[in-house]
């Protein structure tokens, strides 16, 4: 069981669209680099299949991949879109740039246990960030007629599903909406669509 329950309220999570480092494999935590041009294709893809949802508002990462996969995704809907620094990706300061697999063997596992990386956020600062945002979007939410969307990061939706107990495991593909409804009193029911 989760030990923090945000407000029982449904959302659609997106991860921004490919830029060329996700291409490359590279970590790039607060790196500002743009959608290449496949991410864009995502973006637009995503607007697809998520056609027949409305929103309440649209929430995103201050980092401008995940404000163009946002405005791409969203379309022509005319909903407020919120900047939320604390959605922005976790700094993995000195890693950021580096292949992913090609750091050394354990980093993450290593990093999640309380080990700092040079320049890094800790896990703890992390996880607390990534637990406080989806709270206030939820909060700001309740009640709304249409669930909001939030656009942000792999590392955040990681961050996430282990806050939220969901069972996922595994890294978010690029530009996948995956919903989230309240189950019972304290599970979630999480559909990816389009997969």
């Amino acid at each position: 069981m989760a030990l923090w329950q945000p407000p029982r309220v449904p959302f659609v999570f997106l991860r921004h669209g490919e830029t060329d480092w996700n291409r490359d494999g590279r970590l790039q935590g607060r790196r500002d680099l743009p959608l290449n041009r496949v991410g864009r294709a995502q973006a637009s893809r995503a607007s697809l299949l998520l056609r027949d949802f409305q929103f309440c508002a649209v929430f995103h990462s201050p980092l401008g991949r995940a404000e163009e996969t946002a405005r791409l995704a969203a379309g022509a809907r005319a909903v407020p879109f919120h900047s939320v620094a604390a959605l922005a990706e976790c700094s993995f300061g000195e890693l950021e740039g580096q292949v992913a697999g090609q750091v050394w063997p354990g980093w993450r596992s290593a990093w999640m246990a309380g080990q700092s990386l040079p320049g890094a956020e800790t896990y703890a600062d992390f996880l607390s960030r990534a637990e406080s945002a989806l709270g206030a979007v939820l909060r700001q939410s309740s009640g709304a007629s249409a669930p909001p969307l939030i656009v942000a990061h792999g590392g955040v939706y990681w961050a996430l599903q282990r806050a939220l107990d969901t069972g996922f495991d595994g890294d978010l593909p690029n530009c996948v909406p995956v919903l989230h409804r309240p189950l019972g009193r304290s599970g979630w029911n999480v559909t990816a669509l389009g997969l």
